[in-house]
């Protein structure tokens, strides 16, 4: 099957934004607006210094097919054999599609994307002012590669040093098999990686590296007037189809503005089921202790016998959605911020180690976790500059020739994330971190793991990668 298609056609979308005009900027920054919820979107929003004229009607210049995921089978409601046997022929094609992707995103993710992960996590959460912080690396890692792809020279050379990879060859290998590995679409788990490509139809830019966002990247794109009405509702109306509606409210938001060349924006939407879900009726409210205070909470409450971790000021624990992916939840010691756990590198090392981190023990864990729902925005620029991405937000110096010989430069990044987390599982679009560790005494052979005061989430795909990573200081 095609990994693209060339179309051409109409996007009819519902809904109008407020158009905030930036009338009389020359040169304007437009700002870069992102979604994510169960999801995450990163956005890049690109200002020309010269504006080159508006465009028409919004119309799709190529839209990415995602892989066929063979969806898990149903067990058969007939006894029969005949039944039994198509099951698990079934079966076997399912476990075989779903191993095959998961090999390839182990075997070829890209090596610097551990390192971006946290490295980038401790730009963007460790200075929560109390509040709950939600980031997606997966998501902002797929927007950069996109973005060395329209690039060139030492622009390109600032953000392959920061994603890792020696040259835009690697780069692309290693983020194709990172979107195969983790995409996850068979009815057990999802975890849908998207991307899109926002031009106006005015411009006169070079498409040919479009094409290659669609082949490698599974990036859609598409082509109209910026500013205009049209345009922020058929990307409001893309991000919604990403997302589930989960960030309606974040994309309904959203607007390019005039000055607006082009911008890339990611989504990344997780939605994963408890392997052992918790029992409505064992729910209480109770106390939880936040920053601000004392707040009251739903606690869900679970016992039984699973690895127990510990390290230098934190307990942690795993727990496991269907098909593989992985919620860990760290609680650091009385006294100990989620914050200094990502700040002093615990959660790198943790969360990287994962289930080979030694000082672990198989014990009865009584656990007691908060019910939450935790949003954020953030404005990523200025950590990316101080991971060493400059050029790309300078109009002096932001090298954009694969596309145009005018001056183009990135007017800012913004990440919304959000995470939801009930009896059943979770759905998402969040963040990653970086642990550090000691050994320490063991634990009793029971062992309580209440949740009552802030702490520090990290959600993996069944490969590994970390999607996202998030403090929750209030549920």
């Amino acid at each position: 099957m095609d990994e693209y298609k060339r179309a051409n056609g109409d996007i009819h979308a519902p809904g109008e934004l407020k158009r905030r005009a930036a009338a009389g900027q020359k040169r304007s920054r437009a700002r870069l607006y992102a979604a994510v919820a169960a999801v995450l979107a990163i956005a890049l929003g690109l200002t020309a210094v010269l504006w080159p004229g508006g465009g028409s009607a919004a119309f799709a210049l190529y839209e990415a097919e995602y892989p066929e995921a063979v969806p898990y089978p149903q067990e058969p409601s007939s006894q029969s054999e005949a039944a039994w046997e198509r099951f698990e022929e079934d079966w076997d094609a399912w476990r075989s599609d779903t191993r095959s992707r998961q090999e390839r995103g182990v075997e070829y993710m890209p090596e610097g994307y551990g390192d971006f992960v946290f490295e980038s996590a401790t730009q963007f959460l460790t200075d929560t002012g109390g509040e709950n912080a939600v980031y997606s690396p997966l998501s902002a890692y797929i927007a950069l590669a996109m973005l060395a792809e329209l690039t060139d020279g030492a622009t390109r050379g600032q953000i392959l040093e920061a994603l890792g990879a020696e040259d835009l060859g690697e780069l692309r290998e290693g983020v194709n098999a990172l979107w195969e590995g983790v995409y996850s679409d068979d009815g057990l788990l999802t975890t849908i990686p998207a991307s899109s490509v926002w031009i106006d139809g005015g411009s006169e830019l070079n498409v040919g590296p479009l094409e290659t966002l669609a082949e490698s990247y599974y990036a859609s794109s598409y082509s109209g007037e910026m500013g205009s009405e049209e345009l922020n509702a058929a990307l409001a109306d893309w991000i919604d189809a990403q997302t589930g509606g989960l960030l309606a409210g974040q994309a309904r938001e959203l607007e390019f503005s005039p000055e607006t060349v082009l911008a890339l924006v990611n989504t990344l939407y997780f939605r994963g089921k408890w392997t052992e879900e918790f029992s409505e009726s064992r729910t209480e409210t109770g106390v939880f202790h936040s920053p601000q205070g004392d707040v009251q909470a739903e606690f869900m409450h679970r016992g039984g016998s699973r690895n127990y971790y510990w390290g230098e000021g934190f307990a942690a624990v795993r727990l496991g959605f269907e098909n593989g992916a992985d919620m860990w939840l760290m609680l650091p010691d009385e006294g100990v911020t989620p914050e200094e756990l990502v700040e002093n590198g615990t959660a790198a090392d943790f969360i990287g180690g994962g289930a080979d981190w030694l000082d672990s023990k198989y014990l009865i864990v009584n656990m007691a976790v908060p019910r939450f729902d935790a949003a954020s925005t953030m404005e990523l620029s200025d950590g990316l500059k101080a991971l060493g991405v400059t050029d790309v937000f300078d109009d002096g110096t932001a090298d954009f020739s694969p596309l145009t010989d005018d001056v183009l430069f990135a007017g800012g990044v913004e990440q919304s994330a959000r995470v939801t987390v009930d009896e059943e599982g979770c759905t998402a679009a969040a963040l990653t971190v970086i642990p550090a560790a000691t050994s320490m005494e063991p634990p009793d052979e029971e062992v309580d793991f209440v949740l009552d005061r802030p702490f520090l989430f990290a959600i993996t795909s069944n490969t590994g990668a970390v999607l996202f990573l998030g403090i929750v200081n209030t549920p």
